[in-house]
């Protein structure tokens, strides 16, 4: 009984070191991720855009061997023109730096949500003018926030399982 015990617990310590292993690596991720999120997004700067003009885009991504079936992709682009010290440009906008692509449905409701003519703050890129987007989609706070959560996981357990493996050494 003791000896199963002992193994039982050693197969617990091992899994949640492996787990812990593999939670460090998606910190390290997110932490490069989070560098490069911060990075593609300090160069936008806040302005207020005009709507002229919005269309979907099509593209078909190639056929799907199992299905048969090709497979498509849409995007919402958006013709607008924003003022910048008295220096009016014209610019193709997207809703964000991510995720801009979708089912034909999800870009129709994402479009809904700009009219024509009308103006929404949206940001620029001041190395490209032409490259402008509605949502900065900054995800680095919730990362920190998901970030933060791991480490105490990560303290947490190993406190855990160092007091729980130890215990189990003691008794013997």
């Amino acid at each position: 009984m003791t000896y199963l015990k002992n193994v039982r617990n050693l197969i617990f310590y091992v899994l949640i070191r492996i787990i812990i292993f593999l939670l460090s690596l998606h910190i390290i991720g997110s932490f490069f991720f989070l560098r490069s999120d911060i990075q593609n997004t300090k160069n936008y700067y806040r302005a207020t855009c005009v709507v002229l003009k919005k269309r979907m885009v099509y593209e078909a991504l190639g056929m799907n061997e199992k299905t048969k079936q090709v497979e498509e992709e849409y995007s919402a682009k958006y013709d607008v023109e924003y003022v910048i010290n008295n220096v009016k440009y014209d610019a193709v906008a997207m809703n964000s730096l991510y995720s801009n692509e979708g089912n034909k449905d999800e870009i129709n409701q994402e479009m809904k949500a700009y009219n024509i003519n009308a103006t929404y703050p949206c940001w620029y890129n001041v190395n490209d003018s032409s490259n402008v987007i509605f949502n900065k989609n900054n995800i680095w706070p919730v990362m920190l926030i998901e970030i933060v959560i791991l480490l105490l996981l990560i303290l947490f357990a190993s406190s855990k399982i160092t007091v729980t493996y130890f215990q189990s050494e003691n008794k013997r």
